[in-house]
């Protein structure tokens, strides 16, 4: 009888652990989705209308692969595979991540302020001057609450995590 009480409590208690694992799991948009997101958000926000809407739609898919829609801050781009073996096997070791060099990464950090100023200029021609103005005060605000982001810190200092308890 003991064990059959024993037995029925951890098979409830991992069915319980498995049910809250599976309500953690975040939903994975797709680059259409995250555009669409995307535009809509700031067709709502800015009173665009629909002439607008539709530039803007054009230059959120022109910017979504160099501008990452849809990935979450620190994943890694998905494994290109199209340079593997034509013998049709594939190759699955997973390798370790190499950290890129500084001159790599201010590189990087160079060609992304190019890729955001670009995509800026091109939003300031679709926008009026107090929809733009709203956007740059939006994007100012934003910058301010995350101070950690874009080398805003000084060097080799890390920002403190919170810890939700």
């Amino acid at each position: 009888m003991k064990q059959t009480i024993f037995a029925l409590i951890v098979v409830l208690g991992m069915s319980v652990c498995a049910q809250a694992q599976d309500n953690r799991q975040e939903r994975r948009f797709d680059k259409k989705e995250m555009i669409n997101m995307r535009t809509n958000r700031m067709v709502e926000r800015y009173g665009l209308n629909e002439e607008q809407k539709a530039k803007l739609q054009e230059l959120n898919t022109q910017y979504a692969d160099s501008m990452n829609f849809g990935r979450q801050r620190g994943q890694r781009p998905p494994r290109d595979i199209s340079n593997q073996p034509k013998s049709g096997k594939v190759d699955t070791e997973i390798k370790p991540f190499e950290r890129p060099s500084r001159e790599d990464m201010q590189a990087m950090r160079e060609k992304a302020e190019a890729t955001q100023k670009a995509y800026e200029a091109e939003v300031k021609k679709i926008m009026t001057e107090e929809q733009f103005a709203k956007y740059t005060e939006d994007r100012n605000q934003m910058r301010q609450r995350r101070p950690d982001m874009g080398g805003n810190r000084p060097r080799g200092q890390r920002p403190q995590r919170q810890n939700a308890e």
